[in-house]
């Protein structure tokens, strides 16, 4: 597969990359809510956080809408509690489903409309489920591959559309905070009810 920057491939990068701890941190949050649980992974990109998620979770299905990316995933992370499938957001209704952990890092800014996703996360959540969204902030990056960058105002319009119950933390590498000062990337952690 092409590493073309936009996505993660740490198997392609040094031990040392600085980058590394920036996404593993990410994934291992989501790992905190995931033992045992059945898990989707939506726009799993080279599969390496699904592999995380993989670690503790009863099951995860990841999809990506690249057939590229997944099967770099089949090849890399071939784990017995772990599905790959290429899908496109759009065309999800299969995924309405009883999901107790879901999983969208770095998905929302690659989408025209957010509501998209919020509604699939939504109708997917198990009651008291958890969903993990991520997306970085405008300031930090400016991506070509970017359709749209939410800013804090945007993205938790968006969250509170769908759901009473959210957080939003500042991502920055070593750290997750409640300081929005200086944000990297924003993370937004919502509670079915």
């Amino acid at each position: 597969m092409e590493n073309t920057g936009e996505r993660y491939m740490p198997l392609l990068r040094k031990p040392d990359h600085p980058g590394n701890l920036f996404h593993d941190e990410r994934y291992e949050l989501a790992a905190l809510f995931c033992h045992g649980k059945s898990v989707l992974e939506i726009g799993c990109g080279a599969g390496y956080g699904a592999a995380i998620l993989a670690k503790d979770a009863k099951r995860v299905t990841a999809f990506d809408n690249s057939e590229e990316a997944i099967e770099y995933s089949h090849e890399h992370y071939p784990l017995l509690n772990l599905t790959f499938q290429v899908n496109d957001i759009c065309n999800l209704h299969c995924y309405y489903s009883n999901w107790q952990v879901i999983v969208a890092y770095e998905v929302l800014e690659h989408i025209i409309d957010g509501t998209v996703l919020m509604q699939l996360i939504k109708e997917s959540l198990t009651p008291g489920g958890v969903a993990l969204i991520s997306t970085p902030s405008p300031v930090a990056h400016g991506s070509g591959f970017h359709l749209h960058e939410y800013d804090l105002e945007e993205f938790e319009n968006l969250l509170s559309a769908y759901f009473k119950k959210y957080v939003i933390l500042n991502h920055r590498p070593g750290t997750f905070s409640f300081n929005m000062e200086g944000v990297h990337t924003y993370i937004g952690i919502v509670w079915n009810e």
